[in-house]
């Protein structure tokens, strides 16, 4: 490698007992990952989710709000890294995602992400995993990470806290606004289909229209998370943002 980095890894957490032990142990698995520090942000979880992180060698952090901005944010407080790399806790990125990330930044990128697959065979699934092989706005999102150069996040101020919800398209729209493009990195996150076992298929598409529309519009997010967190079924307590 030309100039060593290293990448702090940002994991938000609300109820996720079960998927932050094994995004743990998949990180700790991966390339390099010597190079990193693992920064794990609770908002409050009951299900026992910190003493499950407790057991790992990640640093903990406890937020007072259960928000993903503000969970993030406090995460990014802390971090040493050169690039803050955010990654949800019901995923699983590949393993290659140091030299991913590194190669990015080395070719002028200040930001980026992966498509993602959904741990489903479901036919319309797949559909929606090849849609975000398109390098397109609407077709980003949290669930397939999201890194930062550290200078590009000083520039933004981070994340938006008023954005209880589409944090992620809020920075990214403001990075955009900036000039800075989005690198869509080679590989794939695994994502939890989770949502489409409580939901139909539909009915989720219909409601994250609805959501980007309203986000489109400039409505209040909590309007956003409250029509979100009302139009569907949840697999955990902690629902969306």
């Amino acid at each position: 490698m030309k100039q060593v980095i290293k990448i702090s890894i940002i994991i938000p957490t609300l109820n996720e007992r079960r998927n932050i032990v094994t995004l743990v142990h998949h990180l700790n698995e991966s390339d390099h990952i010597d190079l990193c520090e693992i920064i794990v942000v609770d908002g409050g979880s009951s299900d026992g989710t910190v003493s499950e992180v407790q057991s790992l060698n990640v640093q903990l952090l406890h937020s007072e709000i259960a928000s993903r901005a503000t969970q993030m944010n406090l995460g990014a407080s802390v971090a040493t890294g050169e690039v803050l790399w955010f990654v949800h806790a019901d995923v699983l990125p590949p393993k290659s995602f140091f030299n991913d990330i590194f190669h990015s930044i080395q070719i002028g990128y200040a930001r980026g992400g992966y498509a993602f697959k959904f741990d489903s065979s479901r036919p319309l699934l797949r559909f929606n995993s090849w849609m975000t092989k398109l390098n397109f706005f609407a077709f980003r999102g949290g669930d397939q990470t999201l890194y930062v150069s550290r200078s590009l996040w000083t520039e933004l101020h981070g994340y938006d806290e008023k954005f209880v919800v589409m944090e992620e398209y809020d920075l990214m729209r403001r990075a955009e606004s900036k000039g800075y493009k989005h690198d869509l990195m080679k590989g794939q996150v695994l994502v939890s289909a989770r949502k489409y076992n409580e939901n139909s298929y539909l009915k989720v598409q219909w409601v994250n229209l609805q959501a980007m529309m309203m986000f489109s519009k400039g409505l209040a997010p909590q309007s956003i998370k409250t029509y979100y967190n009302n139009a569907l079924k949840h697999p955990k307590a902690g629902k969306m943002g």
